[in-house]
């Protein structure tokens, strides 16, 4: 009998996939996916539909037959398979392409059929890749052989990026993790890094000239056990330093690499110029990329000569109302930043002594100076002394000030009781002047060198805006005026003149007032019209304007400093962190659980971040309530201090730097007169903040996934607040003593003289507490 040639396997009978489904939606896109390179569509609907659909995967969690479009589930799929008896290489295989990163989608838009324009055009969708995050570690894969790695190298750049990638750049660092299934070892997989988060970053990071270790070790922490490619250092280097400062980096990393490794390979192979091309599945090519990690590092750590430092941290002179005590405190601080000098040793603590003693008042410094052999005395007695100088200053300035007062009468012009007397005349201040809630304006027309007017304008502005600062009110006068003069101009050129920046306010100012929407729309009339002009002038009010000329060359006033001064609770109160102090993290809770609301609050602080104040509040609190009293605990405990406080709440942050300063000086009212809801509560936050020594309240995102300090800080604030809230029905439940009085308040019944007489008649009696009982008890 001849052999004959063996018939070929029956094709495989597939059920039809729905092209909405997860596993449709692969399939139409199948050659966007990296690992389906050498791979069958049938073989992937055969594994999804026949051999995992429907399978326990893990605890409670089944497959979809056509797939799954959650990223944990993807991944329980590939941990499953993986590490299943018996291993199937092939099967794994097709398991990994679920939580592999689709490539870049473009779609022809549907065209209407009456559309022949757009049709012409040929306009595209463009579709932004996700970036699924890689929850479980995936089967290591098998290292490619040397020409499939040339392919890739070579392999042509991706299709057109879209204008999300624009804005922002994926970077896909690899970090190693232990790999399962039978080839057990250690693996690498790609952890999603975004521009957006080295952006975030950078605004903690620090200035390099003025403190370059501290720099070198956050970027080193920010990095993590992570390894880069050159074009992802080279990124992240281009978004965190400016050019001057990468070539500073560069040249010290080298130097040192070099001093380091005289033997090896020099630094211009391990940090080459252009890119080399290195690929993460060779050992010695990831060495590369570790080695070059760590001359950025070192080049950070080194960039600035130390010289330069030093003289910055001893170019400091005693401010004006700085006391002594704060004077050496700062030359401490300033010694241990800029130069790395440990202050309390001997070299410290000399230098701290001369610039103590020459860098002080003149009144100070001569005092000191006379001292017999103060060069061998201690700080602390230098101290005394100097503060013996400073009590005596102060007493001196008290005495003085009649004579001040005295000053005015030989002055041409001055300011008493809200005005001006100038040779036996007075006249009123114009900042008494004031027609709250009413903007004029006049519009004119250069008529032979004159100004003519052509309109006499004015409008009232809504309840909301005059609770707003002065300028910012004059930002909605000037938009509302331009509108009724277009009405007589018919949006002819405009010129508008105005004693206030109106373009920097809404520029730099306005954000924290206005809606977006209303910043939209008054952005679209005063800054987005090619035919208005705006210009600040020295002229006060539409009269000045017509018949005054006064000097144009000097301004009122500045609007950025006006705002500050009528909105800040304290000159020195700051919206970003300050460098020392204590960092607390702050947050409040409220909510409904079984039908009840509880409430409660939580302050976290530390390095490690521990819990250092949390409790229940009163129930019937709101949210904001809850949050405000967390930010007031936090300002009570750092009485005396320096600290930052964050908070994500925006209520809180307003109370404390835009809105809070006007409502006390209103009365703890409204723009409309009525008295705020949590009247008690901001009048005691406004209270609290004044008496920190330095102050920092900044506004966090809540509820943001990260493994920084500010995003942990945050969400440890927010779990334990929910935690406290709790306690309230934890008590009730184990019959803990209190916990009824805790929130419930007691009700008190009062009677009238008539209805006490009926009460008597019917036989109630009231007892010594003062309760009415029926005489049977």
């Amino acid at each position: 009998m001849g052999q004959g040639k063996s018939k070929p396997p029956p094709p495989m009978k597939l059920p039809p996939v729905p092209k909405d489904s997860p596993l449709g939606f692969m399939l139409a896109e199948w050659k966007q996916y990296p690992g389906t390179r050498d791979k069958d569509k049938a073989k992937m609907i055969h594994y999804c539909v026949e051999v995992w659909g429907g399978k326990e995967i893990s605890e409670n969690v089944f497959w979809p037959v056509f797939g799954s479009s959650e990223d944990w589930v993807r991944q329980k799929l590939n941990l499953w398979v993986n590490t299943k008896t018996p291993f199937s290489q092939e099967e794994s295989d097709y398991a990994s392409i679920w939580v592999e990163t689709p490539g870049v989608f473009l779609f022809n838009l549907k065209e209407k059929p009456d559309s022949r324009e757009d049709k012409k055009r040929g306009k595209r969708e463009e579709e932004v890749p996700l970036v699924p995050p890689p929850y479980v570690p995936p089967q290591a894969p098998p290292l490619p052989d040397n020409e499939n790695a040339q392919e890739q190298a070579e392999a042509p750049p991706r299709g057109p990026m879209t204008r999300q990638r624009a804005r922002q750049q994926n970077l896909y660092p690899l970090r190693e993790m232990p790999m399962g299934g039978p080839q057990a070892g250690i693996g690498f997989i790609s952890v999603p890094l975004s521009s957006g988060d080295v952006r975030d970053f950078k605004k903690e990071m620090g200035n390099l000239l003025e403190d370059p270790l501290g720099v070198s070790e956050r970027v080193d922490q920010f990095l993590g056990p992570n390894i880069y490619t050159w074009d992802e250092l080279q990124s992240i280097l281009g978004i965190l330093f400016t050019s001057e400062e990468k070539k500073m980096i560069r040249r010290a990393g080298m130097r040192i690499w070099d001093a380091q490794h005289a033997q090896g390979p020099q630094a211009d192979l391990k940090w080459p110029l252009q890119n080399p091309n290195w690929n993460h599945q060779n050992p010695e090519h990831r060495g590369h990329m570790q080695d070059l990690r760590t001359i950025i590092i070192q080049g950070i750590r080194e960039a600035v000569p130390r010289g330069q430092n030093i003289n910055k941290a001893f170019n400091e002179r005693q401010k004006k109302e700085e006391t002594p005590t704060e004077w050496l405190e700062r030359l401490r601080k300033n010694l241990q930043l800029y130069s790395g000098i440990d202050p309390e040793a001997p070299v410290g603590q000399a230098l701290l002594k001369t610039q103590f003693v020459a860098k002080s008042w003149e009144d100070i410094r001569k005092k000191l100076e006379k001292l017999d052999n103060w060069q061998e005395r201690g700080l602390d007695e230098l101290l005394r002394e100097a503060q013996k100088v400073y009590v005596r200053r102060e007493e001196e300035s008290h005495k003085r000030q009649v004579s001040k007062a005295k000053l005015q009468f030989v002055e041409e012009e001055v300011k008493y009781l809200g005005h001006y007397l100038s040779k036996g005349e007075k006249r009123i201040d114009p900042e008494r002047v004031k027609d709250n809630g009413t903007a004029y304006g006049v519009l004119t027309q250069d008529w032979a060198g004159k100004k003519k007017p052509v309109g006499y304008l004015s409008k009232l502005l809504d309840p909301v805006s005059k609770g707003w600062p002065t300028c910012l009110q004059a930002v909605v006068a000037c938009a509302l005026l331009t509108e009724e003069a277009h009405k007589i101009t018919f949006n002819s050129e405009l010129k508008v003149l105005s004693p206030h920046n109106i373009r920097g306010i809404l520029q730099q100012k306005a954000d924290k007032w206005i809606t977006d929407s209303r910043l939209l729309k008054y952005e679209g009339i005063l800054l987005d019209s090619p035919k208005l002009t705006l210009e600040v002038t020295g002229l006060q009010n539409p009269a000045q304007f017509l018949y005054g000329e006064p000097d144009e060359k000097e301004l009122a006033h500045n609007c950025m400093t006006t705002i500050e001064e009528q909105t800040k609770i304290r000159p020195d109160l700051e919206e970003e962190e300050l460098e020392t102090g204590e960092r607390l993290f702050v947050d409040g809770s409220s909510r409904v659980i079984e039908g009840k609301r509880v409430s409660g609050y939580a302050i976290i602080g530390g390095p490690e971040l521990e819990v250092i104040e949390s409790g229940p509040l009163n129930k019937t609190w709101s949210a904001q309530a809850c949050e405000l009293y967390a930010v007031l605990r936090a300002l009570e405990r750092l009485k005396d201090k320096e600290g930052t406080i964050y908070t994500d709440s925006k209520y809180a942050f307003g109370v404390v730097h835009t809105f809070g300063k006007i409502w006390e000086e209103r009365g703890l009212m409204n723009s409309q007169g009525k008295d705020l809801i949590h009247q008690e509560l901001i009048k005691r936050v406004l209270i609290a903040l004044r008496k920190p020594k330095k102050i920092a309240v900044v506004h966090l995102r809540g509820h943001q996934r990260g493994i920084d300090f500010r995003s942990r800080g945050n969400n440890a604030a927010d779990q334990e607040a929910k935690k406290a809230a709790l306690m309230i029905i934890r008590q009730k439940e184990k019959g803990g003593p209190g916990t009824e009085s805790l929130d419930e308040e007691k009700a008190e019944y009062r009677f009238t003289k008539t209805e006490e007489q009926k009460l008597s008649q019917m036989g109630i009696c009231k007892d010594q507490d003062g309760k009415w009982k029926l005489s049977d008890g």
